[in-house]
């Protein structure tokens, strides 16, 4: 009888050490996602639809007097003529959805050398365009709100509520300094490489 026990006991042991730490079989994670050679291209191209709303399209002119709408979207008018409050949801959309999209560029720019089978000049296009799009993020936030959180690397959501504000003439620095002169190098070959895709 005690054998049995013994080996229920060295039974339970050795299925306790299995890790659980492992990639889960229906969806995918970044364990595996960026192993793979089109992940860096699918990671771009989730950055661009981040760049504008339809709505913000249609009505943000709507705000300012390069344009007039009748339609009551319940902010244009309000925040055209100076009546509206901070608690709009469209305030707190237009917060979220930049940050959103400058999450979106930073996990590109972060884990963009996992990728295998890359080219440098490849790479350094993907990187040149997605710090365009993340740098037009943080120009709308300070032309809305001033000073404003800035960070580079995917953060977590303690760590996005301990930043402070960073002031929106550091910001300017920060983003006109990461062009030089690695970035000066990198936007030239991502228009060099745009030129001679639109000859073919």
């Amino acid at each position: 009888m005690m054998k049995y026990i013994v080996g229920g006991i060295l039974l339970n042991s050795v299925v306790a050490c299995v890790p659980l730490d492992t990639e889960p079989y229906d969806r995918e994670t970044d364990l595996s996602f960026w192993e793979k050679e089109g992940s860096a291209l699918y990671a771009l191209n989730a950055c661009y639809p981040t760049l504008y709303s339809a709505e913000e399209v249609l009505y943000a002119d709507a705000m300012t007097d390069n344009a007039y709408t009748k339609v009551q979207t319940g902010f244009n008018q309000s925040i055209g003529n100076g009546s509206y409050s901070t608690a709009y949801p469209y305030v707190e959309s237009v917060w979220d959805s930049r940050y959103a999209g400058i999450r979106v560029c930073n996990q590109l720019l972060n884990n963009i050398d996992k990728v295998p089978g890359f080219s440098e000049e490849l790479r350094n296009r993907y990187c040149a365009e997605a710090m365009v799009i993340r740098a037009f993020h943080y120009f709308e936030l300070y032309s809305r709100f001033g000073d404003v959180p800035y960070f580079t690397n995917v953060i977590t959501i303690e760590e996005s509520q301990q930043l402070p504000r960073t002031s929106k003439t550091e910001i300017i620095a920060n983003i006109l300094g990461n062009r030089q002169p690695r970035c000066e190098r990198k936007s030239t070959m991502c228009a060099v490489s745009h030129a001679h895709s639109a000859a073919k």
